[in-house]
């Protein structure tokens, strides 16, 4: 009898232990509550599709609920905007395009810069002249006389006076603007191709073919000198039209 009651002492503790922990779980109602509106049986596998919505909270009795959030158009474009942004300022920062730096120059600059056109412009018919005398002379050398020579000279000297004036013009305008980055490695390339040429008429004119030191001796001084004053044209024809295509200073 007494194992009896202690066995029911110990039923009556647990489950007035086990009791309260299932009394809000919508599935048992305790005795107490039996007056009472208790929560009904709950179903895990209804839906209920009218109160399911985007932005509906969720409880704990009820299904799983999503919530989107929505965007506006607004919202959108500006996300859209933003995200564009950092990619054209990358785009911008890989295609190494420069910008055009204004740089003023002054009028003294800019008369220069006429002359060495205006002389550049008068080497052209120069330059076909003697190129013309001296392939002439080189091929018939029986039938030069005086007067060609003198000819040919005179040419040589106008093209050296005007090689002269444009290597003043020129040398003091690079200098003048060795700090603008437009077109720099252009305007140093015409320089020193212009000053090749320079040094290429010079060493041609010094070498005039003389008889002087023999037949033999003469037929290689023309042959060298019209090899170096050729060349010379052709390295400053093509610095010429260099900058006259691109429209250089």
């Amino acid at each position: 009898m007494r194992h009896v009651f202690r066995l029911a002492i110990l039923i009556a503790a647990v489950c007035g232990a086990v009791a309260p922990a299932f009394a809000d779980d919508g599935f048992t109602r305790p005795p107490w509550l039996s007056g009472v509106d208790a929560p009904a049986h709950a179903d895990p596998w209804a839906v209920n599709w009218a109160t399911v919505g985007l932005d509906a909270p969720a409880d704990v009795g009820s299904p799983l609920r999503l919530s989107i959030p929505l965007q506006s158009p607004v919202d959108h474009e500006a996300g859209q905007a933003s995200s564009q942004a950092p990619n054209q300022a990358a785009d911008q920062a890989t295609t190494g395009r420069r910008r055009v730096v204004a740089v003023e120059y002054s009028d003294a600059y800019k008369l220069r810069n006429k002359i060495h056109k205006i002389a550049s412009y008068a080497t052209l018919p120069l330059f076909a002249a003697e190129y013309w005398a001296g392939a002439y002379m080189y091929a018939n050398p029986v039938s030069i006389t005086p007067a060609l020579q003198s000819t040919h000279r005179a040419l040589g000297i106008s093209l050296g006076g005007l090689f002269a004036v444009n290597t003043v013009t020129g040398v003091w305008n690079l200098w003048d603007g060795r700090k603008d980055p437009n077109h720099r490695g252009r305007r140093m390339l015409h320089g020193l191709t212009m000053l090749a040429a320079d040094a290429g008429f010079a060493i041609s004119g010094a070498m005039r073919p003389s008889l002087r030191g023999g037949v033999d001796n003469y037929y290689h001084q023309r042959m060298v000198h019209r090899a170096v004053a050729t060349t010379s044209m052709v390295v400053a024809g093509v610095s010429y039209l260099m900058m006259l295509v691109h429209g250089g200073q």
